[in-house]
């Protein structure tokens, strides 16, 4: 099989999809990366760590507000908006 037959095989075409089976997933599944989890010293768990998983922690780099809460922010910080059923 060419180079190009097995990446057709593996992706498709335009005009084919391939569709992943359950043992195609769960064959990915094994060796994937948990973003969530750490290696025993700390560092990110990659696709080969092995052992007991730990929890990684979170460092939070900036609060940025989204969605319908911050739309009114500024009114509200102003005293624009004294009702909480307003915003």
């Amino acid at each position: 099989m060419t180079v190009a037959s097995q990446a057709w095989f593996k992706h498709g075409n335009r005009h084919t999809a391939r569709v992943k089976t359950y043992g195609d997933v769960l064959r990915e599944y094994e060796f994937h990366a948990e973003s969530k989890c750490a290696d025993a010293h700390g560092q990110p768990s990659g696709k080969q760590t092995i052992g007991l998983l730990q929890r990684r922690h979170v460092r939070i780099g900036e609060i940025k507000y989204i969605g319908k809460e911050s739309n009114s922010l500024e009114e509200v910080e102003a005293g624009l908006i004294h009702a909480a059923q307003n915003v």
